[in-house]
């Protein structure tokens, strides 16, 4: 019986699926068993329904207006958030302060980052690099209301993508270069930027950017490099970028472009088509 209703009987039947109300409603399930004898026996349960939802922010690094989330990266960060529904049988809301929370990765316990009240994951990957489960277990001091939740995190490869740095307007950001640029000025400034990479910033110490002209290693440590057009002579240079993160060495990334100056510059050279 589901609150003093008959819902469903039969020999031999000992499991009943039901569903339950909403958040603060009161269900008091009842199973009455009548031995061969004859002889009666009945047993009652009360349930509460509770609900927990996860909520993740992925702690990686994307350029300013960039509209889409930050994805997770390999050996990536996330905070993850629990926000947690419960509402006694005097319909108030239990604070997260009165709940405990008991937080897993797949099946192991995170035990320094569970307890009560802490309704907050800081998750960093492990190694291996594979789709990871975050869940908790949300229940009241008195393990009277209970929910469950978990969030699937799918890390993926990082990537730098490069832009052109104009000293008037600034870096454009919304035309990355692909296979090949064209230097009719005397100067270009090409800006490396990263996307997805554990960083506060390009210029983060813990990147590390290796610039290479037609294979060729140029003397630059830094996210932004300087191009100057040669007087007289035109070609195609190739310009590659390897990045990588001195701190999490699964992330990394690698780009690349060709540069058309002088007669190139004017369509007579075919650009790059590999990238």
């Amino acid at each position: 019986m589901i609150n003093g209703e008959e819902e469903v009987s039969g020999i031999g039947l000992r499991t009943f699926t039901f569903k339950t109300g909403n958040v603060g409603s009161k269900i008091t399930v009842e199973v009455l068993v009548i031995s061969p004898d004859g002889k009666p026996s009945s047993k009652s349960l009360t349930i509460y329904p509770s609900l927990v939802n996860l909520l993740s922010e992925n702690e990686s690094y994307t350029p300013p207006f960039y509209r889409g989330k930050a994805y997770f990266p390999y050996e990536g960060r996330a905070r993850v958030v629990a926000i947690p529904n419960f509402i006694d049988e005097n319909g108030k809301s239990i604070p997260d302060s009165s709940l405990n929370f008991n937080w897993k990765e797949s099946d192991r316990n995170l035990l320094n980052s569970s307890g009560v009240g802490r309704n907050i994951l800081d998750y960093k990957s492990s190694i291996p690099i594979r789709t990871k489960t975050i869940s908790v277990e949300v229940s009241s001091l008195d393990n009277k209301y209970i929910a469950k939740g978990k969030i699937d995190i799918e890390p993926i490869e990082p990537k730098v993508l490069i832009y052109e740095n104009d000293p008037e307007y600034g870096v454009f950001y919304n035309k990355a270069l692909i296979n090949s640029v064209n230097l009719k000025k005397s100067e270009l400034v090409l800006e490396a930027i990263p996307y997805y990479f554990n960083a506060y910033s390009p210029d983060d110490f813990n990147l590390k950017y290796d610039w290479s002209l037609n294979g060729n290693t140029i003397n630059s440590s830094g996210n932004s490099i300087v191009l100057k057009s040669p007087s007289g002579v035109g070609g195609t240079a190739n310009l590659a970028l390897q990045l990588s993160n001195t701190t999490d060495i699964f992330q990394f990334a690698s780009n690349g472009v060709n540069i058309n100056f002088g007669t190139a510059a004017n369509g007579m050279l075919n650009p790059f088509s590999g990238q």
